[in-house]
């Protein structure tokens, strides 16, 4: 099987294929790096919410950098108000 640059890209079709707990995963092992750019200190927490969202959602937000970002914003400041993005 030939490995190119989309080996790791995943697709709707690809994420229907595993479990609910596998799409997570794979969807988390996706968003976190990108999330660290845009925001490193807190990017696991981000990235848990995140992938509350709904799959074709996070597809959507993988494939386009500055909606990324916008969520990222949105979810951080959500961190911010409710006092999850201290030490816990």
């Amino acid at each position: 099987m030939p490995s190119d640059d989309r080996e790791n890209v995943l697709s709707a079709a690809a994420l229907a294929e595993l479990t609910p707990e596998q799409r997570k995963a794979r969807l988390g092992q996706a968003l976190l790096p990108l999330v660290q750019k845009h925001q490193p200190i807190l990017a696991v927490h981000v990235t848990k919410k995140l992938l509350d969202l709904d799959d074709d959602e996070v597809l959507a937000l993988l494939e386009s950098d500055s909606r990324l970002g916008q969520k990222i914003d949105e979810v951080t400041a959500e961190l911010a108000r409710h006092g999850e993005a201290g030490g816990g």
